[in-house]
């Protein structure tokens, strides 16, 4: 006599289910790009139906999302880890800037498909107004970093400190996009040093 599954079984397999979706989604987003990507494709890849697809997202950007938020938490979870207790305030702030500047290169969706998405944003109201929301968040994140270092006296705030924040995600973004487009002006893996000491002497307190 063969026994139900019980709630936590069947919440377990549900998540595994969700999360192998999840993964050959971003398998098949690095290797076609978003746009050219199909739900076929992803289910294909995970071994599943359709219906398994629907049960878990309502679309191919819902699903993307999914991943963004994962990568996005991962990404303020490396950030968090560089932190040395040992080390002093200013070697923190850089250490801060080094992984920020180093993660993309570890970032299996890559930096293409990231912008692919959010050009197909622009096109879609929808898909618009969660960008919104998506870069409102990353922006609080950098302002309680900031926040941080002010406490500590260590980082200067006698510049509003929405605008330091929307300095450093666009010199992120912008270093990203001309490290793809431009890679002989700036190459991310052989300058991570030099551009997270350069910004640290604009951040830090004189």
């Amino acid at each position: 006599m063969t026994t139900a599954p019980t709630p936590i079984k069947r919440r377990r397999s549900r998540e595994q289910t969700r999360q192998r979706l999840l993964d050959a989604a971003l398998q098949i987003f690095a290797r076609n790009g978003f746009e050219r990507a199909t739900i076929d494709e992803i289910v294909r890849e995970a071994g599943f139906s359709k219906g398994a697809f629907y049960v878990h997202f309502e679309s191919k950007e819902d699903l993307f999302w999914e991943i963004l938020r994962q990568r996005i938490e991962a990404r303020k979870e490396t950030l968090r880890q560089a932190l040395e207790p040992s080390a002093g305030i200013a070697e923190n702030q850089r250490l801060l800037l080094e992984a920020l500047f180093e993660a993309p290169g570890s970032e299996p969706l890559g930096p293409a498909v990231y912008y692919e998405f959010m050009a197909h944003g622009m096109r879609n109201e929808k898909v618009r107004a969660r960008l919104s929301e998506f870069y409102a968040g990353w922006h609080d994140f950098v302002v309680d970093a900031i926040k941080v270092g002010r406490e500590r006296q260590v980082i200067r705030d006698d510049v509003d400190i929405s605008l330091q924040a929307s300095a450093l995600m666009a010199t992120y973004e912008g270093a990203l996009i001309q490290s793809q487009l431009a890679p002989e002006h700036l190459r991310l893996s052989g300058r991570v040093t030099e551009l997270s000491e350069l910004l640290a002497d604009w951040l830090v307190r004189r």
